[in-house]
């Protein structure tokens, strides 16, 4: 509503709270949710589709893409434990991700 229109991924060191850091940004095509587990970040990029990264590097997240699922519109995702939850256009699906390159679909719960 400021009239800035900023699509990125912002890393923060917040070592002291009182005090975060910003260590980079990152530019997408409009980012909306993301989740985080150890080390690989699943991040829905709206119309763009779910990008998948290795996030060990912080300052190099965009050149550790594990993969690019297109066709995909997502807003929302929780990993947890090899199950990914995405909130995306079509419903709600539940993914396995024990190989990030590789997720298949688990099961779809339709929304209209």
């Amino acid at each position: 509503g400021c009239g800035v229109v900023r699509n990125e991924l912002h890393v923060v060191d917040i070592t002291d709270l009182w005090s975060p850091e910003l260590i980079k940004s990152y530019e997408f095509v409009h980012p909306l949710g993301l989740g985080v587990d150890e080390n690989t970040l699943f991040l829905c990029d709206d119309n763009a589709g779910l990008k998948v990264f290795d996030v060990k590097d912080s300052e190099a997240i965009q050149d550790n893409m594990i993969k690019h699922y297109t066709g995909i519109n997502a807003y929302d995702v929780i990993p947890w434990n090899n199950l990914l939850i995405m909130v995306g256009d079509d419903g709600i699906f539940q993914y396995n991700y024990s190989d990030p390159e590789n997720m298949f679909q688990l099961s779809q719960i339709t929304v209209q």
